[in-house]
């Protein structure tokens, strides 16, 4: 009897240890996965907000920087002009970049401001040179490696603040 309280206990042990073995995961999908700025999940990385990349390990608005290929269309213009313009950091603000040559003037620079998770942007009215202002909204869309911005925007002469120009522009990357 005592011989098979011992078999019996044993026997539960081994029940024991097999169900804890296999309930613990030891083929961890994330186990050498380093998602920097989110959360792996079944192996793969789920970025927090502002973060791109297999390991979450680019900030989205760094898609952003670089030279855009630019077709701007305004009502003081009969027909498309295609420029090159840049878009680049603004002191390493999170959610601000600077747009160079939007109107046309290579030393000029509009202040934008990124929103809805990088997907809208917006340039609150603003000096854009000696005698104009700029103010305007437009969405972005990404899809694989490619950036397109839609962008419509107004000019003002700054001494009245009076509409001057008003502009469609699309923006691509590659």
């Amino acid at each position: 009897m005592r011989k098979q309280i011992h078999l019996f206990a044993i026997g539960i042990l081994i029940v024991f240890l097999l169900c804890t073995m296999s309930c613990l995961d030891f083929n961890d999908e994330c186990k050498n996965i380093n998602c920097n700025n989110g959360d792996c999940i079944e192996g793969k990385c789920h970025c927090d907000e502002g973060y791109t990349g297999d390991y979450c390990d680019t900030r989205i608005i760094e898609s952003l920087f670089g030279d855009y290929d630019h077709t701007r269309l305004c009502d003081s213009f009969s027909t498309p002009e295609i420029r090159p313009i840049r878009i680049e950091d603004y002191n390493n603000v999170h959610d601000i970049v600077n747009i160079i040559a939007l109107w046309g003037d290579p030393g000029s620079v509009a202040e934008a401001t990124l929103q809805n998770n990088f997907t809208e942007i917006k340039i609150p009215r603003q000096n854009f040179s000696f005698e104009w202002q700029i103010e305007g909204e437009g969405i972005i869309k990404r899809e694989n490696n490619t950036i397109e911005i839609e962008l419509d925007f107004k000019i003002y002469n700054k001494p009245e603040g009076l509409k001057i120009d008003e502009c469609q522009v699309t923006m691509n990357k590659q």
